[in-house]
């Protein structure tokens, strides 16, 4: 299996950098010199105060958010009338500000304008005012951005995100980017807790303008367009006040540590613990784990993926570090990137990080993102596990499209794995590198095995090599959706393969279901593997998991202990843990 030719692994990186720039950058930031003349001379920040003492206590049922579109409900000669009348008794809370952006609103709602609010509805119309600085792929992101805030902050609420209405003449730059953004927007609709409505048809003729007595200005609707829009959705808002409290968040409430380390871990925001890399720091003597955060809350799942961090000393009790700064540096649950499945090593006082990078944000090329992804190097100092990972570069060509890179140590120096495939292939294969000091690469050929070998394995499918030495023997395990193979090897290059483990679901909470992607920490004679549970993932249906339901995407992470019985690898995921002192 030939891996396309090396470049030099320095700054060619460019290329993948260029992608995650400003074009997709929406840095929050306040407006604190913006004044409303309209309001009595009531300033931006004057505005934002009161929401946030309001916050405090808690009282909103029903929440807008927006820019002046939003804000102008309350505004006397506009939308005043029809807001008391539609929208007041359901108790309302207005966080609509004139002239505001996307990252404004974000900046916003980070800084206290959510409080102790916990509505049941969240009315979301947002990106207007970005057309002529963002392209529409841009714009969909940082309203991806702000759903995800919205439901990490309460997640029994629905979400109404409102399409832009339609602003200029037909043929102008706004309305072409207005209606971009409209058609991405419904890829955020899930139909669970995030409903896209679209109320262009009331402010439009069939010729496709604006009615300017219902939008004078080709922007803002005047005190009719407001009253026929809120005659429009209070019915649509009332039925989603009727749809809150669902079991979704009770279920999911008993995730909490049921005990004794059942579940290992649930990430408190994305709820999507997934792929979980363990590594031991000699730096605080903790073990690591680096897992991909995919967001179940969201339609948008896969795409957006930050990397959570947790550590344990005794491997029973994990601390939650939050997110490494690759993508944003801010350790927000969402990135100016797609991460998954990290590899990590360490070497000489620096941590070594070999993760898959695809350049989606959000799914208009597919649920998983388009063509290609990449196994991109990253390094830290191992006091620094969690904001200090800078890039050292791309390990290998654009042409090849690249997913779960695996990194250990071998006889003769580092060995990388990782599947792949040029883009016109049908079909992945495995790929090695090797390295004598993590930084200068070169291509490894396979010796012919059993691995990935689907005469042996009967499966035409794996993912996410994992490698590890233990009791004079390498061990390789990975993931065919069937529970998890295990392959074993003197030398690391013939491969054996011995069977599959942890197909069977356990009976311990949230564990009775396929072990999925997996990696091993080996403690003097002792191995314990750490994998994902996706415990409502319904496989025997042959449904995509990105066509089931929010509910069945949820992950846990799990542990477990590895024995040899009969020089067989076997694991019993019932088995109660026992650890020394």
């Amino acid at each position: 299996m030939k891996l396309p030719e090396m470049r030099k692994l320095i700054v060619l990186f460019f290329l993948f950098a260029v992608t995650l720039s400003a074009s997709t950058r929406m840095d929050p930031h306040p407006r604190p010199h913006r004044v409303y003349a309209n309001l009595n001379g009531e300033s931006w920040v004057e505005r934002h105060e009161l929401a946030v003492e309001r916050a405090q206590k808690g009282e909103a049922r029903v929440m807008f958010l927006g820019d002046s579109i939003t804000h102008w409900w309350e505004i006397e000669g506009r939308g005043l009338d029809s807001w008391k009348r539609h929208f007041v008794p359901l108790g309302v809370e207005n966080l609509g500000f004139g002239g505001d952006r996307i990252e404004h609103l974000i900046w916003r709602l980070e800084n206290g304008e959510l409080g102790n609010q916990q509505p049941d509805v969240f009315v979301l119309m947002i990106g207007t005012n970005n057309w002529k600085i963002h392209d529409a792929k841009t714009i969909t992101i940082g309203v991806d951005r702000v759903l995800s805030i919205l439901r990490n902050h309460a997640p029994e609420a629905k979400i109404l995100l409102h399409h832009l209405l339609p602003r200029g003449e037909p043929d102008s730059p706004q309305r072409e980017k207005v209606n971009e953004v409209n058609e991405l927007l419904k890829l955020l609709n899930d139909e669970q807790y995030i409903f896209t409505v679209d109320s262009a048809h009331l402010f439009l003729k069939k010729s496709g303008a604006i009615h300017k007595k219902l939008m004078p200005d080709l922007l803002h609707p005047s005190p009719r367009g407001y009253r026929e829009w809120a005659e429009y959705l209070k019915p649509i808002i009332e039925e989603l006040l009727r749809k809150t409290g669902d079991d979704y968040f009770a279920e999911w409430k008993q995730v909490k540590k049921q005990g004794e380390g059942v579940p290992l871990f649930v990430d408190p925001n994305t709820h999507g613990s997934c792929d979980p890399e363990i590594i031991f720091n000699p730096w605080d003597e903790h073990w690591y784990i680096y897992y991909t955060a995919r967001r179940p809350h969201m339609q948008n799942t896969f795409l957006g993926t930050p990397l959570g961090v947790i550590r344990s000393r005794d491997l029973k009790d994990w601390e939650f570090l939050g997110y490494t700064n690759l993508g944003n540096g801010d350790h927000r649950p969402w990135t100016n990137g797609t991460f998954w499945a990290p590899a990590i090593i360490e070497h000489q006082g620096r941590l070594h990080m070999f993760v898959t990078i695809k350049d989606d944000l959000i799914p208009d090329r597919g649920p998983w993102g388009g063509y290609p992804g990449s196994i991109i190097h990253y390094s830290t100092s191992v006091d620094r596990p969690v904001d200090g990972w800078k890039l050292e570069g791309r390990m290998h060509e654009r042409g090849l499209t690249t997913i779960d890179a695996s990194i250990f140590k071998g006889k003769d120096g580092f060995q990388l794995w990782f599947k792949g495939k040029p883009k016109e292939a049908k079909k992945n294969e495995l790929y090695a590198m090797k390295s004598l000091d993590l930084r200068n690469w070169e291509e490894a050929d396979f010796t012919p095995s059993d691995v990935f070998n689907e005469s042996v394995t009967g499966s035409d499918f794996e993912e996410a090599p994992y490698v590890f030495y233990w009791k004079d023997r390498y061990w390789l395990i990975t993931d065919p959706h069937l529970g998890l193979f295990v392959y074993h090897s003197e030398d690391a290059e013939h491969w054996k393969f011995q069977g599959t483990i942890l197909r069977a679901g356990g009976t311990r909470p949230f564990d009775g279901n396929l072990a999925r992607h997996c990696s091993v920490a080996v403690i003097e004679d002792r191995a314990f593997i750490f994998y994902h549970v996706e415990p409502w993932r319904q496989y025997e249906s042959k449904t995509p998991i990105f066509k089931q339901s929010l509910r069945n995407r949820r992950a846990v992470l799990q542990m477990a202990e590895l024995k040899i019985v009969d020089g067989q690898l076997t694991c019993d995921r019932d088995q109660k843990l026992v650890f020394g002192d």
